[in-house]
């Protein structure tokens, strides 16, 4: 009975810990999405976004970064014990969530706002999402 409990806890703590950093990684997404909404609104305050484009595009990047991370598994990665490729990995995941927000959000609200603005936010999204994943895998190590 005892080894069988001990299979049951390894591989629930290493799923449960894995699902765990992804639903990190994802609201970590919200939060960049966020930051990124906010230094655009400060910044362009005469070209301010309404509700409705902060609606769509947090929801739709949080879908969108879900999808990616779970493609490209970086919720396995752990940032101490990693190599370029896999680095690579955190890179290609935002760079194809930046792509498919930005192809789904553009037809949306091109009338209300340049295709060169919707893409200066996503990459300030990019940013500090990528800075966001690294630095909250760097605290895990400490």
């Amino acid at each position: 009975m005892s080894k069988f409990k001990e299979l049951v806890h390894k591989y629930t703590e290493k799923y449960v810990n894995a699902m765990l950093i992804l639903v990190m990684d994802a609201l970590l997404s919200l939060v960049a999405s966020f930051c990124a909404l906010l230094v655009y609104n400060c910044v362009q305050s005469d070209n301010s976004v309404g509700s409705g484009f902060i609606f769509t595009w947090v929801g739709i990047s949080f879908v969108a970064a879900l999808v990616c991370f779970c493609l490209t598994r970086t919720y396995r990665i752990v940032v101490r014990h990693s190599s370029m490729r896999e680095m690579l990995r955190f890179f290609v995941s935002l760079v194809i969530r930046l792509v498919i927000v930005v192809a789904i959000v553009t037809p949306i609200f091109i009338s209300s706002i340049s295709f060169i603005r919707i893409l200066m936010i996503g990459v300030f999204d990019a940013a500090i999402l990528l800075m966001l994943i690294v630095l909250s895998r760097a605290s895990v190590i400490y």
